[in-house]
């Protein structure tokens, strides 16, 4: 269901290597770290329970150690940050079913572009496509994190990252 690690063959060099240089990602490393960063999940005292039914699997962790360098700590702190935003806002979260999205996201009010020359992914925003009259913030928030979810399990996104570009 999810990407294997056991083989980033698949991934380019030049992406691998910018992986090891800017991200400290090492193929000697990365299961070691995304097993310290599941400890830390489990040694939590989640007293809030934030982290009930929240993903565990490498796959998913492994975002958080790219976005934070394989910071250990960091990466914690990110994975709660995240598990905490949306049991705050459970109404944008709740509702992120492709039904209540779709509408939204045939507007164009967010187009996914192509990469820069760095490899960065490119999503686009036009404010002016936002119909106040059919849709609200809240919906533009949920497509929008969806969106961000489904472009982020791409492993080429976790290394070179997105740019968002916004216009009215």
């Amino acid at each position: 269901m999810f990407p294997s690690l056991a083989n980033l063959d698949f991934l380019a060099d030049s992406t691998k290597e910018k992986a090891a240089r800017e991200l400290n990602e090492s193929d000697d490393t990365r299961q070691a770290k995304i097993n310290a960063l599941k400890l830390a999940i489990e040694e939590f005292p989640d007293e809030d329970a934030i982290f009930v039914d929240s993903r565990r699997d490498d796959a998913f962790l492994l975002r958080f150690l790219r976005a934070k360098k394989f910071d250990i700590d960091r990466a914690f702190t990110q994975y709660k940050n995240y598990h905490a935003y949306r049991k705050n806002h459970p109404k944008i979260f709740a509702e992120a079913t492709l039904e209540k999205i779709e509408p939204l996201l045939r507007t164009g009010l967010f187009t996914i572009g192509n990469r820069t020359t760095e490899g960065a992914q490119i999503i686009y925003m036009d404010s002016s496509k936002m119909d106040f009259s059919r849709f609200t913030v809240d919906d533009s928030i949920r497509v929008l994190a969806c969106s961000l979810e489904f472009l982020i399990e791409s492993q080429e996104t976790q290394i070179h990252g997105f740019i968002i570009v916004a216009d009215d």
